[in-house]
Formats: structure tokens, C-alpha cells, sequence
């Protein structure tokens, strides 16, 4: 069949090329031919009646083989050229029946695509009148109908995940405490639901939402507690010396899972609310164990564990309570997971992991430890929506801005739109651990949450500026009283700030922990390291170095967190009374500076290395505490991990808002801010004299008699002794003496050199002897 249509096709071709040839000779234009000079008589009368001229004029042109007027070429057709005519007749005629055709599927259907049914409208073309001296028979019109389309809806609007409504609860840290708030999604401002001088967190709403179960330090020991939304009274779950936190609610309301620190291990735990019943111990594994959520049906509770040398999800059945048997779900090295939390449906976990320097929230099935993290969002401390069709988590007000200048946000994404940007709910400082029910706040506030809402915090300092003479700077450096440290004095403008500080750590840890500083305020003059900021703002007095020696001796524990392409590190103070009443066990590894030095290259190239295990033992988060007396840690440097004094992690400031020269302003002469060069200037180089140099002829000096030298007796060699890495948990006794010298970290710069002993640490509990607030 196909080799036939090619033959037809191959004689059409040949046929039309000797029409072509025959009917239309190159010589003219095709289908055109001028009148000829000889033309019938007959012809040229037809020619002139149809061009409108007398056939008299035209027969003289033609006589005179003159060109024909433009309007007189016509198209001559003659018997052969009939069938080709035809031919073409119908191609044209074909060709337009599909366009009609076209025309008729093609526009309605793009009236439907735009939306809805279309109204007709008619555009008539009218043919371009004749130029003058042509006759024209009858203008011709035609009427074009196209279908106009009606305009459609517009794009619909993702839904916003807080439509659902209800209240979010969570713990707001401000003026150097942790209370509860909770906002409500119909536009009205976040209520505060706890107020005192103690720390409530950790917030949980029972599944009715009637209830809100928290972790409270405000008897002096961390215990949880029940608030209820509608009258206000707060009940006591747990009363113990031990430390209880994180609860979560069973679906039926009558028991919470929780973490408790026992026997200086974290472990699983649940209790009856409704008391007359012990707790019942989950997990048994000497490492940590931590964070618990309780599955939608009851059977199965999801926590951190670090069992597996990382921070990991791991899930038990409570039908068959066997460590043996718990399911890790991420078993991943590289990020540290936390804060798991099962959807309403119980088919997924969100949880929280640290990654290039984000926090991200992620989600994994629930029963499948095979199955990739999936990433959801951005932010730390997920929870669902009552929903289940979005999640929460907290962005911002981290403690790299102290808290007076920090804000925290409730960031919202609904999961059916991944594209789609989070909502956001500000508030007005650094939030944690939301929790969220489809049940709305009550209108009126009784109770406690009524007293609450009305509280103010007292401000936790006050600056006493001393004036200074008129002709100076405006302010002064001032001695800091029983800090020993090579310069120890600060600017008047955060003095007081930094004694708050001090006595706020004697309260919290037990111990004067800033009595020692390796450095305050430096010398104008002083050089600065290559590699660090020549814009030191120890020279405004408005930095501190905190000592070195007790990282070493395990009374301080540094933590690394990196944001963004910056890294910084949190700082933790071991203290003095190890029996609950003071401080709070840790939960992430810390960072471990001293591979570096022990020859191993890849912990040399990364600057150290996270240790395998927690430390035991009641710390206190000095980096939160600074940061509330409006002191900040600092960025390491980017060469950090080959550089060792850009670490800085002993490094606090307090800009108060300034720029470095306008704070150098404030206690220095403009005179004296000649910004010095950082580095040593070259050798100056010596100016060649005109007058020659007489060289005097040195006299020959005999040579004496050479005596015999004794032979020296050599001398042992010594054999340097190792220095012992400090143990993880070094001992700590109620009451210690004097720390012997520690071994110092290389020292960073000539000026901070600094090697002292640790203080002797107090035997009893030490009370602030002084109010801080005073004018």
C-alpha cells in the first residue's frame, strides 16, 4: 500500500511539473500576461470594459507596443489550464473547511479553560475601498464570530494552618525566667498563664484540652504539674527529689509519659494522674533516655536515646515492654534528632535535627525503621496541629542576641502545601516547646492564669553611671570588686550588669564561678592576634573571658551549635549540690576539644570531636544566663578548627546596641582611637652614610695553648610523661577544696596569659550579700 501511494505521488509530481512548464513559461510572471502588441479586437474591447476605459485609447497603447496601464493585467485562461484551476479550487476550499472546523473545537474549548460559558461577539471586516478610476461591482462584508471568554475565578488561596483555631501554650523566657503563655488564633494578643521567680516549661494540653501538664521548679525541685484551663488551680503530679520533665498525655487522658533523672541516668516513666499509683519505670539502658511522646492509640511511646553513641528516635510497644526489642528509627551519626512527636492519625513522627548548620523538622512512618526522613520545615520543638494536616515549630530568638533584644515566632506549614511559605505568629522573646488544641482559651481567666495574666517582671538590674568630668569622655572603665583578672575593670555602662551576672551564678550554681576571668578590659596599646578582630571589644571594656582551667577539670561543659555558616558554643557550669535542687542534667554530647591534640588527624581537621556519652551531673546554662543580663557569646572564627584561639567560646559581650567605635567613644578621647596596626611594622631600614667608615687593622691576637677538656659526664635522659586526658565525670565532693593548677588550653595571646588556680569553692551555700537593683 505504501510503496503504491509513493508511485501515485511520484506521477503527480511529474504532472504538475509539465503543467507548470507548459502553462506558466518563466518569461512572465506566473498566470500573468501582458495584452499582446497584435491582440483580437474582441480582447481588447473585453479588457476595456473591464479596466473602465474607451477600447479606442487602448487599442492606440497596444498599436504603440507600449506597456498596459497597471490595472489592465489580467489573468488569461484558456482550456489546459482549466483542470489545474480546479485543482487548486479545491485545496483552497479543503484548506478552509478545516479551519472552519478547527475554529469550532478550538474556541469553545478555550472558553472553557478560561471559566465558564462565553457570549458571542461579531467583528465585521469590510473590504479596503478601490483606489480611484476602479469600478467595483459590490463591496463585500464578512462577519467574524468569536466566542469571548467569561473571566474564570481566581487562583484559590492555600489554607492557613491556623484557620483550625484553638490555643497554642508554650514557655516564653523573659527578665531571666521561663513562664507559660499561650496564644489564641482569633487575632487577640498571647496570655501569660504562669508568672514568679522560677522556671515553668515544657508545657503538654491533655488530649480534651482542659488540662495543661508543665515541668516546674518553683517548690525547688523539678516536679510536674497540671494546670487547669477553666478554674486556674495548678496540682502537684510528682513530688520528688529527682529531676521529672517532658510529659506527654496518653490518648485517654488519665496518664502522662515523662522523663526523669535518676541515679544520674535519664530514663522513661509513666504515671497515673489521677494518683494511688507508683510510676512505672519504661527504660532501663544506662544511657540517656529522654523526651517521651505517647502514640494516638495508646500502644507504643516514641523518645531520644543515645544508646547507640548519637542522639536517635527510638519507639517500645507497651504490649511487650523489651528495651530488646525498641525500634530506632533514624539510627543516623551525622544528625542529632530530638524532640520527637507522633501525628493525630499515629501513621508519622516529626521530629527536630540539626543539619548544615539548620534546624530542620522532618517526618518518618511511624512502624517502618527502613523508611527516609522526609523534610517538612524549618525550626525546633515540632508539634502537630489538632488536625494533623500541619505542623508548629519555633524559628528565631536564639542567644546569640541577648533576651531583652530577642524574638521567638510560632512558624506554621501546612504539609499539603509544600511550596507554599509558613505562617508566623511573633512574640515577644525567646519561646520553646509549643503544644496545640483545637480547644479555645476560656473568655474569662480565673485563678491563677487570671493573677498571671496581670503580672510584670521586675527588671533584673539597674546601671548606676558615675559622671565624669566635662571636658572627657562621658563615661569611665571602673574596677570590677574581688574579680581577679589581669585588668579587671569594665565600662560604667555594664558594670552592674556584670555583677547581676556574678550574683545570679553564686544563686544558681553554689560557687562564685567569676571571681576569675582570664581577661576583662585589655590595654589600649595592647596588639591584637592575626586572625582576630583588631576591633577587640575588651578595649571598650565591655568583654569578659571566662577561665579555661575547669574545662579541662569537668566543671564546665561546652556544647557546639552551628547557625548558618557560623559556629557557636553553649556554655554549662556543673554545680555546687548535686541532689537536684540546683541546675538540670544535660541532653545533647558535648564537644570534646582535646582530640586535636592527640595526633588524630581527622579530629585535628575538625577541631575536636563530639563525645560518645552525656555527662552526668546538675549544670547550669551560663550562655541563657548572660544572655538574660545582656551579655552574648560570640561567633567562632571560620579557620577555628586549625586555629585554636578563634574558638572563643570563653568570649562574652555586651554591645548594648553601639557599633565598636561608638562604644570606644564612650569611655576614651577621640585622640586616642588612632586605630593601631595589628601587625608588627617592618624594620626600619638603614640610611647609607656619605662619609666612609675607617676600618681599623685588628692587631694579631696570639693563640693560646689549648687546655684539655674533661669529659663530660652525660646526663639521663628525661622522659616526658604524658599528660591524662580528664575522665568524663570527674568526682565532685559537697564541699572541695582547693583545686590544684589546672593545665591551660594554648594560650592565645601575650596579654591573656593568665595561669591561676580555681577558688576555693564555698562550703555552704553562698546568698547574695548585696541588691543589685539599688540606686
Amino acid at each position: 500500500m505504501l510503496s503504491r501511494i509513493v508511485r501515485v505521488g511520484s506521477r503527480l509530481g511529474r504532472l504538475a511539473g509539465r503543467v507548470r512548464r507548459a502553462y506558466f513559461p518563466p518569461t512572465a510572471p506566473s498566470g500573468f500576461k501582458q495584452i499582446p502588441r497584435y491582440a483580437p479586437a474582441d480582447a481588447v474591447a473585453g479588457v476595456a470594459s473591464t479596466a473602465g476605459v474607451s477600447a479606442a485609447s487602448l487599442a492606440d497603447v497596444v498599436s504603440r507596443g507600449a506597456p498596459p496601464p497597471p490595472d489592465t493585467l489580467i489573468f488569461r485562461v484558456n482550456r489546459r489550464q482549466i483542470p489545474f484551476i480546479v485543482l487548486l479550487f479545491l485545496v483552497n476550499l479543503a484548506l478552509f473547511a478545516t479551519l472552519i472546523v478547527a475554529g469550532a473545537v478550538f474556541i469553545p474549548g478555550l472558553a472553557t479553560l478560561q471559566g465558564g460559558p462565553a457570549s458571542p461577539v461579531a467583528i465585521v471586516i469590510t473590504a479596503t475601498p478601490p483606489p480611484p478610476g476602479v469600478t467595483v461591482a459590490a463591496e463585500s462584508t464578512l462577519q467574524i464570530f468569536i466566542q469571548t471568554a467569561t473571566p474564570g475565578p481566581s487562583p484559590t488561596a492555600p489554607p492557613d494552618p491556623f484557620s483550625t483555631g484553638g490555643t497554642i501554650a508554650f514557655s516564653l523566657r523573659a527578665d531571666g525566667h521561663s513562664n507559660l503563655w499561650a496564644a489564641r488564633l482569633d487575632g487577640r494578643g498571647p496570655v501569660r498563664l504562669s508568672a514568679g521567680q522560677w522556671d515553668d516549661r515544657d508545657p503538654a494540653f491533655s488530649p480534651d484540652g482542659t488540662h495543661l501538664a508543665f515541668a516546674s521548679h518553683r517548690d525547688g525541685q523539678w516536679d510536674l504539674y497540671a494546670l487547669d484551663m477553666s478554674t486556674g488551680q495548678v496540682t502537684r503530679l510528682t513530688a520528688t527529689r529527682d529531676y521529672e520533665a517532658n510529659p506527654s498525655w496518653s490518648p485517654d487522658g488519665l496518664w502522662v509519659a515523662y522523663e526523669a533523672y535518676v541515679n544520674n541516668n535519664f530514663d522513661i516513666y509513666i504515671l497515673n494522674v489521677t494518683g494511688g499509683q507508683k510510676p512505672i519505670r519504661i527504660t532501663y539502658n544506662p544511657t540517656a533516655d529522654f523526651a517521651p511522646s505517647w502514640s494516638p492509640d495508646g500502644r507504643h511511646i516514641a523518645w531520644v536515646s543515645v544508646r547507640d553513641g548519637s542522639l536517635d528516635i527510638f519507639t517500645i510497644s507497651l504490649d511487650d515492654i523489651s528495651e530488646d526489642k525498641a525500634i530506632d528509627l533514624t539510627h543516623s551519626r551525622d544528625v542529632q534528632e530530638d524532640d520527637p512527636t507522633y501525628s493525630p492519625d499515629g501513621k508519622l513522627i516529626a521530629f527536630h535535627g540539626a543539619s548544615s548548620g539548620l534546624d530542620l523538622i522532618y517526618t518518618i512512618p511511624a512502624d517502618d525503621p527502613a523508611a527516609a526522613p522526609t523534610l517538612r520545615a524549618q525550626g525546633r520543638k515540632p508539634t502537630w496541629g489538632p488536625a494533623g494536616g500541619s505542623i508548629i515549630a519555633v524559628t528565631g530568638a536564639a542567644v546569640e542576641q541577648p533576651s531583652q533584644q530577642a524574638h521567638g515566632f510560632i512558624a506554621a506549614t501546612n504539609l499539603g502545601n509544600p511550596g507554599v511559605a509558613p505562617a508566623a505568629i511573633p512574640m515577644p522573646g525567646p519561646i520553646d516547646s509549643p503544644t496545640w488544641t483545637s480547644v479555645a482559651l476560656p473568655t474569662t481567666l480565673q485563678g491563677t492564669i487570671a493573677a498571671a495574666s496581670l503580672a510584670v517582671n521586675a527588671p533584673l538590674w539597674k546601671e548606676v553611671v558615675t559622671p565624669t568630668a566635662a571636658s572627657g569622655p562621658p563615661y569611665s572603665l571602673v574596677a570590677l570588686s574581688d574579680v581577679e583578672a589581669p585588668m579587671p575593670r569594665l565600662s560604667d555602662r555594664v558594670d552592674e550588669s556584670f555583677a547581676g551576672l556574678r550574683q545570679r551564678m553564686i544563686a544558681e550554681t553554689g560557687w562564685d564561678f567569676l571571681a576569675s576571668l582570664d581577661n576583662a578590659s585589655v590595654d589600649l596599646k595592647s596588639p591584637v592576634e592575626p586572625g582576630l578582630d583588631p576591633n577587640d571589644w575588651h578595649k571598650a571594656g565591655r568583654a569578659f573571658d571566662i577561665v579555661q582551667a575547669p574545662v579541662l577539670a569537668g566543671w564546665v561543659i561546652i556544647e557546639r551549635e552551628d547557625a548558618g555558616q557560623q559556629t557557636f558554643w553553649r556554655t554549662f557550669v556543673r554545680v555546687r549540690q548535686q541532689d537536684g535542687s540546683q541546675g538540670e542534667p544535660l541532653r545533647r554530647l558535648p564537644w570534646d576539644f582535646q582530640p586535636r591534640f592527640a595526633g588524630d588527624p581527622v579530629a585535628y581537621d575538625a577541631g575536636g570531636r563530639y563525645k560518645t556519652d552525656i555527662p552526668p551531673g546538675y549544670f547550669v546554662d551560663f550562655t541563657q544566663l548572660a544572655a538574660d543580663f545582656g551579655w552574648q557569646r560570640v561567633p567562632a572564627t571560620d579557620n577555628w578548627r586549625s586555629f585554636y584561639p578563634g574558638v572563643l567560646y570563653w568570649e562574652f559581650i555586651n554591645t548594648g546596641g553601639l557599633d565598636w567605635y561608638a562604644a570606644m567613644r564612650e569611655v576614651f578621647p577621640l585622640n586616642l582611637l588612632s586605630t593601631p596596626t595589628p601587625f608588627l611594622s617592618p624594620t626600619p631600614t638603614q640610611t647609607a652614610s656619605t662619609t666612609p667608615t675607617v676600618t681599623k687593622t685588628p692587631t694579631r691576637t696570639p693563640i693560646p695553648t689549648r687546655t684539655p677538656t674533661p669529659t663530660r659526664t652525660p646526663s639521663p635522659t628525661r622522659t616526658a610523661t604524658a599528660t591524662r586526658a580528664p575522665t568524663n565525670t570527674p568526682t565532685v565532693t559537697n564541699t572541695p577544696t582547693n583545686t590544684p593548677t589546672a593545665t591551660r588550653l594554648p594560650t592565645r595571646t601575650p596579654f591573656r596569659v593568665a595561669t591561676r588556680t580555681l577558688p576555693a569553692l564555698p562550703t555552704i551555700t553562698i546568698t547574695p550579700t548585696f541588691d543589685v537593683n539599688a540606686p
